[in-house]
Protein backbone atom coordinates (compact mmCIF):
# COMPACT_ATOMS: atom_id res chain seq x y z
CA UNK A 1 0.00 0.00 0.00
CA UNK A 2 2.83 2.29 0.93
CA UNK A 3 4.64 2.13 -2.59
CA UNK A 4 0.88 2.54 -4.47
CA UNK A 5 1.10 5.75 -2.41
CA UNK A 6 4.65 6.84 -3.13
CA UNK A 7 4.11 5.73 -6.59
CA UNK A 8 1.41 7.79 -7.13
CA UNK A 9 2.91 10.51 -5.60
CA UNK A 10 5.76 10.15 -7.84
CA UNK A 11 3.39 10.37 -10.77
CA UNK A 12 1.74 13.59 -9.69
CA UNK A 13 5.06 15.60 -8.49
CA UNK A 14 6.16 14.87 -12.39
CA UNK A 15 3.20 16.16 -13.82
CA UNK A 16 3.54 19.15 -11.53
CA UNK A 17 6.59 19.82 -12.55
CA UNK A 18 6.24 19.48 -15.79
CA UNK A 19 3.13 21.46 -16.23
CA UNK A 20 5.07 23.85 -13.82
CA UNK A 21 7.67 23.97 -17.15
CA UNK A 22 4.62 24.81 -19.72
CA UNK A 23 3.31 27.89 -17.64
CA UNK A 24 7.05 29.08 -16.60
CA UNK A 25 7.79 28.84 -20.90
CA UNK A 26 4.15 30.18 -21.75
CA UNK A 27 5.01 33.22 -19.56
CA UNK A 28 8.29 33.84 -20.92
CA UNK A 29 6.43 33.25 -24.20
CA UNK A 30 3.99 36.45 -23.93
CA UNK A 31 6.48 38.21 -22.48
CA UNK A 32 8.48 38.17 -25.51
CA UNK A 33 5.45 39.02 -27.80
CA UNK A 34 4.72 42.02 -25.50
CA UNK A 35 8.52 43.00 -26.49
CA UNK A 36 8.00 42.40 -29.92
CA UNK A 37 4.79 44.25 -30.51
CA UNK A 38 6.11 47.46 -28.74
CA UNK A 39 8.70 47.15 -30.96
CA UNK A 40 6.48 46.52 -34.59
CA UNK A 41 5.89 49.29 -37.03
CA UNK A 42 3.48 51.55 -36.26
CA UNK A 43 0.19 50.43 -37.79
CA UNK A 44 0.63 46.80 -36.26
CA UNK A 45 1.84 48.34 -32.71
CA UNK A 46 -1.28 50.28 -32.31
CA UNK A 47 -3.55 47.81 -34.07
CA UNK A 48 -2.25 45.04 -31.31
CA UNK A 49 -2.19 47.83 -28.52
CA UNK A 50 -6.01 48.01 -28.31
CA UNK A 51 -6.25 44.26 -27.95
CA UNK A 52 -6.43 42.07 -24.84
CA UNK A 53 -3.62 39.78 -24.13
CA UNK A 54 -5.87 36.85 -25.31
CA UNK A 55 -6.81 38.64 -28.26
CA UNK A 56 -3.42 39.87 -28.83
CA UNK A 57 -2.29 36.19 -28.90
CA UNK A 58 -4.64 35.32 -30.93
CA UNK A 59 -4.64 38.17 -33.85
CA UNK A 60 -0.97 37.48 -33.88
CA UNK A 61 -1.13 33.86 -34.04
CA UNK A 62 -3.37 34.68 -37.50
CA UNK A 63 -0.85 37.39 -39.10
CA UNK A 64 0.00 36.60 -42.55
CA UNK A 65 2.94 38.36 -44.38
CA UNK A 66 2.79 40.33 -47.52
CA UNK A 67 5.47 40.52 -50.34
CA UNK A 68 4.59 44.27 -50.74
CA UNK A 69 5.30 44.65 -47.08
CA UNK A 70 9.01 46.10 -45.75
CA UNK A 71 11.23 43.54 -44.88
CA UNK A 72 11.34 44.65 -41.16
CA UNK A 73 7.67 44.68 -40.88
CA UNK A 74 7.48 40.63 -43.04
CA UNK A 75 10.34 39.54 -40.34
CA UNK A 76 8.72 41.07 -37.04
CA UNK A 77 5.40 39.53 -38.45
CA UNK A 78 6.50 36.11 -38.62
CA UNK A 79 8.25 37.10 -35.14
CA UNK A 80 4.93 37.83 -33.70
CA UNK A 81 3.21 35.17 -35.24
CA UNK A 82 5.69 32.12 -34.44
CA UNK A 83 5.77 33.69 -30.66
CA UNK A 84 2.27 33.74 -30.66
CA UNK A 85 1.62 29.66 -32.09
CA UNK A 86 4.35 29.06 -29.31
CA UNK A 87 1.80 30.68 -26.94
CA UNK A 88 -1.54 28.85 -27.54
CA UNK A 89 0.91 25.44 -27.55
CA UNK A 90 2.17 25.94 -24.20
CA UNK A 91 -1.02 27.02 -22.80
CA UNK A 92 -2.54 23.69 -24.40
CA UNK A 93 0.04 21.91 -22.78
CA UNK A 94 -0.56 23.20 -19.68
CA UNK A 95 -3.97 22.35 -19.60
CA UNK A 96 -3.37 18.94 -20.52
CA UNK A 97 -1.01 17.93 -17.97
CA UNK A 98 -3.56 19.78 -15.27
CA UNK A 99 -6.46 17.58 -16.75
CA UNK A 100 -4.18 14.55 -16.39
CA UNK A 101 -2.89 15.19 -12.86
CA UNK A 102 -6.59 15.94 -11.82
CA UNK A 103 -7.68 12.42 -13.26
CA UNK A 104 -4.78 10.54 -12.36
CA UNK A 105 -5.11 11.91 -8.47
CA UNK A 106 -5.90 9.14 -5.91
CA UNK A 107 -8.19 10.68 -3.86
CA UNK A 108 -11.12 12.67 -6.39
CA UNK A 109 -12.71 15.01 -3.53
CA UNK A 110 -8.82 16.62 -3.15
CA UNK A 111 -7.98 19.18 -5.09
CA UNK A 112 -4.39 18.11 -6.20
CA UNK A 113 -3.43 21.57 -6.67
CA UNK A 114 -4.00 22.36 -3.32
CA UNK A 115 -0.81 20.39 -2.43
CA UNK A 116 1.25 20.77 -5.06
CA UNK A 117 4.07 22.49 -3.06
CA UNK A 118 4.45 20.11 -0.60
CA UNK A 119 4.47 17.27 -3.45
CA UNK A 120 6.83 19.37 -5.19
CA UNK A 121 9.09 19.59 -2.10
CA UNK A 122 9.23 16.23 -1.12
CA UNK A 123 12.64 14.36 -1.78
CA UNK A 124 12.87 11.66 -3.94
CA UNK A 125 12.55 8.16 -2.41
CA UNK A 126 15.73 6.22 -2.81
Amino acid sequence: MLDAIRTACEAMRVLLATRQGAVHASTAAINQLKALSIAAPDDLRTELRRLSRSQQVTRCASLRDRSALSTEHRMTIRALRSTAQRVRHLQAEARELRTSSSSSSTNRHQNPWSYSASVQSRPHPA
